[in-house]
């Protein structure tokens, strides 16, 4: 399944216990400020460059860890981020539980949407 984003397009590529998707990614576009209930989110930029941008302890103080291909960055469940795309790219996002479980897509807070400077 293919999703159109503001930013680019999300191809998923399998879900289950670890939900793979690959994401094509447009420069000066950035997604939503969010968090995830559960899930882990983990990007490992194939190509371009990405800053993602956490708010480790919902306290605030902002993080912004700069992915260039090879690179890659884990965001824990309930930390509030985003990633603002510096060089349009591939980026492959993975999602899984602490507990196995199946990842679900729904468990995503969204604050703010995402967009194009």
């Amino acid at each position: 399944m293919v999703e159109s984003k503001a930013w680019g397009l999300v191809r998923h590529i399998f879900d289950g216990p670890v939900s793979v998707s690959l994401l094509r990614t447009e420069a000066n576009g950035y997604c939503s400020w969010h968090y995830h209930e559960h899930r882990w989110n983990m990007f490992y930029v194939v190509s371009g460059t990405i800053i993602v941008i956490v708010d480790d302890n919902n306290d605030g103080k902002i993080q912004r860890h700069i992915l260039r291909a090879g690179d890659s960055y884990k965001v824990g469940p309930s930390v509030r981020h985003m990633f603002d795309v510096v060089e349009s790219g591939q980026v492959v996002e993975t999602y899984w539980t602490d507990d196995g479980t199946d990842v679900t897509i729904d468990d995503i807070v969204r604050l703010a949407p995402g967009g194009m400077r």
